[in-house]
């Protein structure tokens, strides 16, 4: 098996879907990790890589954290995809994680008021 952990934030409003046979739910978003690296003259720039990722749990609680902006780690099993664009007829690479593991590290708005806080500290 294969595991993945990532950390990132979320580029929109989780999702979710009742399974009643299974007692679960299955909640979906995509997470923005963005990667650093030397690009063609040396200078280093940071590169954003999307993630689906879909968690199943016993409930949707966990909705109302995951808003756009928050930041969150992900652990759990990617799958690799590739399909060919309709509109480009290029190979297009997706990975999905099927997440075990869930954490809420922050928001960006709590980022922006810790800043503004920090701000008025130094004055």
């Amino acid at each position: 098996m294969v595991q993945t952990n990532l950390i990132g934030r979320l580029g929109a409003d989780a999702t979710s879907k009742e399974f009643p046979e299974i007692g679960r739910f299955a909640i979906n978003f995509t997470v923005c990790v963005n990667v650093r690296k030397k690009n063609n003259v040396g200078v280093y720039e940071d590169f954003p890589q999307w993630y689906k990722v879909t968690y199943f749990c016993k409930s949707t609680a966990l909705l109302l954290y995951l808003k756009k902006g928050a930041q969150v780690f992900v652990s759990g099993e990617p799958l690799f995809e590739s399909y060919v664009s309709q509109t480009t007829n290029a190979t297009v690479f997706s990975v999905t994680v099927t997440a075990s593991r869930v954490e809420l590290l922050g928001s960006k708005q709590e980022e922006l008021s810790k800043q503004e806080e920090g701000k008025k500290n130094e004055r």
